[in-house]
């Protein structure tokens, strides 16, 4: 019986001298929850990196929708039979109000957007809006008629951001209303 007590006294007093933990257990697991914390960290960067660009293409895409909007209701061609494709005269230098048909947008380019009246939107600083109307054959709007006009024009709005295209839209506005 003194044999088998004496082993159990050798097995505690081993078992309390090895009950700590080493510096190289906590070295690893430092370095376990340093790399966890790294991950973490990079998941949550790239989450709120998402977030921000799917507000950005909503922005974008409103952005478009409201120039659309404006663009399409107008005449097709110009009220005055001005021949020139493109804006004519005083509608080159002012606000988008005095352009009162369709391919007055053709080549327009704005930074910042700005309202129809020339009031700036605001928060919009970093953004481009961009327009091209262009003839095309009103079977396959896809296209071009080369400038002869057979009754369709695609109209282009491109919306930009700190140089990235956000969005692009199209419509088709025919000499039918």
């Amino acid at each position: 019986m003194i044999k088998y007590q004496n082993l159990l006294n050798r097995h505690d007093v081993a078992r309390r001298s090895r009950s700590g933990l080493t510096l190289l257990e906590v070295v690893v697991s430092t370095l376990i929850v340093g790399l966890m914390t790294v991950a973490s960290l990079n998941s949550l960067g790239a989450a709120t990196r998402s977030a921000t660009s799917i507000g950005d293409r909503a922005i974008a895409l409103g952005l478009a929708d409201d120039l659309i909007a404006e663009i399409v209701p107008l005449a097709y061609s110009d009220p005055n039979s001005t021949p020139t494709f493109g804006p004519e005269g005083a509608e080159s230098a002012g606000p988008r109000n005095v352009f009162d048909d369709v391919d007055d947008f053709h080549g327009w380019n704005q930074s910042p957007p700005k309202n129809r009246d020339g009031v700036t939107i605001p928060n919009r600083a970093d953004w481009r809006h961009r327009v091209q109307v262009v003839r095309v054959t009103p079977a396959n709007p896809t296209v071009a008629t080369g400038g002869a006009d057979q009754g369709a024009k695609r109209i282009q709005v491109v919306i930009e951001y700190r140089g990235k295209v956000l969005a692009q839209q199209y419509a088709v506005r025919t000499d039918q209303k």
